[in-house]
């Protein structure tokens, strides 16, 4: 069940709460079910707020493994940038020490192409006056030797010079190729980077979006249980009012003689047995009170006869079982078929002057085995003339 239809439940359960409240006896059989109802929702809640709750948990670890990767990265990347600003100065150093020796090595080639010209140009002729020269052999021998020796130096730093320019070239390359699989290696890391942060960033997101839901769950399942407690107090009242109702009805009316109530709540204007005519006596009681005051019936019962009778207006008797019969007479309007069982307290009818009645009143009487009875003996005793309800 998703949320909106937990939070469609809590408000129809909220208007039902008051009808429940309004015809709490009438709807007392379907309370046990409106709480098993409430019990579902709350149980559903409860285990959509657990899978919730795991999921923000697993959310979580996995936000603080991939933070944990990007401070790996971000790592690795600040040593990367710290290592190709080391091969740069490398690679600047080595261009300076290249050009310089590519400078040297132009200097003695200058220096050997001088010296071939010069050796060209009287060198040769130096040698063949020394071969031709005989008046001095040892002198000619020394200055041979000189010659060679002189031409082999030059010859072996050229060579030597040529060695160590080859030896930078090829360092250069394998330093530009360090840097440049560095460059990519950084690239590579920072897009790996972006990657994680937009991962970050939407796990972010849905675990806001869940720490809401959460949030509104708890809400709802606070409102669901407050919800059910009212219910409960409810369905606690009606039940002791039922059990009330149970142990009224099974207490026979006879127990109850001197305990009952008034139907309504005025001023006795005629009593039980004072004389009504010439020839005839009252035989219950004319409580006179305001037109449309609620009559409420004194005892658990069914309706015998409800309808209007000549002398009495509208008239309603009530059986109470072991022959005892209540009547109200003079009713405006009667509220009750025939039929109905009635319990104590519930409204029958409400007050008028049906049947001739020159003022506002209700006829009141209790008839016992068929014979009337004085309601000052069944009902509550009263003060000052006055009944009460």
């Amino acid at each position: 069940m998703t949320i909106e239809s937990h939070k469609h439940h809590a408000q129809c359960f909220c208007l039902a709460l008051l009808v429940l409240i309004a015809l709490a006896p009438g709807v007392f059989a379907d309370s046990p079910t409106q709480l098993q109802e409430i019990d579902v929702q709350i149980k559903d809640l409860n285990s959509a707020l657990a899978s919730d709750k795991a999921r923000r948990d697993s959310l979580t670890k996995q936000l603080a493994e991939s933070e944990k990767n990007i401070g790996r990265l971000g790592k690795n990347i600040f040593t990367l940038k710290n290592e190709q600003s080391d091969f740069d100065q490398q690679l600047a150093n080595l261009a300076h020490e290249q050009r310089k020796l590519r400078k040297e090595l132009s200097q003695h080639r200058q220096s050997l192409q001088q010296i071939l010209q010069s050796a060209y140009s009287s060198g040769r002729q130096e040698q063949l006056k020394l071969l031709l020269n005989q008046q001095n052999p040892a002198m000619m021998n020394r200055m041979m030797t000189y010659y060679s020796l002189l031409n082999r130096q030059r010859i072996a730093l050229i060579q030597q010079t040529r060695s160590v320019l080859a030896q930078l070239e090829n360092t250069s390359l394998q330093i530009e190729i360090a840097r440049q699989q560095l460059q990519d290696n950084l690239h590579q890391q920072a897009g790996q980077l972006a990657d994680l942060e937009k991962e970050q960033s939407k796990r972010k997101a849905l675990r806001l979006n869940l720490e809401k839901d959460i949030q509104s769950k708890q809400q709802l399942l606070s409102q669901l249980q407050q919800d059910r407690k009212a219910l409960e107090k409810i369905v606690d009242r009606i039940n002791r009012q039922q059990q009330a109702k149970q142990q009224e009805r099974q207490t026979p009316v006879n127990k109850l003689k001197g305990k009952l109530p008034w139907p309504v709540a005025g001023i006795i204007n005629h009593r039980f047995g004072t004389q009504r005519t010439a020839d005839l006596n009252w035989d219950g009681v004319l409580i006179s009170t305001t037109a449309g005051t609620e009559v409420r019936a004194i005892h658990y019962g069914r309706v015998v006869y409800a309808d209007w009778l000549r002398g009495y207006g509208l008239m309603i008797i009530i059986d109470h079982g072991d022959g005892v019969m209540s009547l109200y007479g003079h009713n405006q309007s009667l509220f009750k078929e025939v039929g109905e069982w009635i319990d104590k307290h519930d409204v029958i009818a409400a007050v008028g002057n049906s049947g001739g009645l020159q003022d506002y009143g209700l006829y009141f009487s209790i008839r016992k085995k068929g014979t009337p009875d004085n309601p000052k003996r069944w009902c509550k005793k009263i003060r000052n003339n006055k009944t009460s309800i």
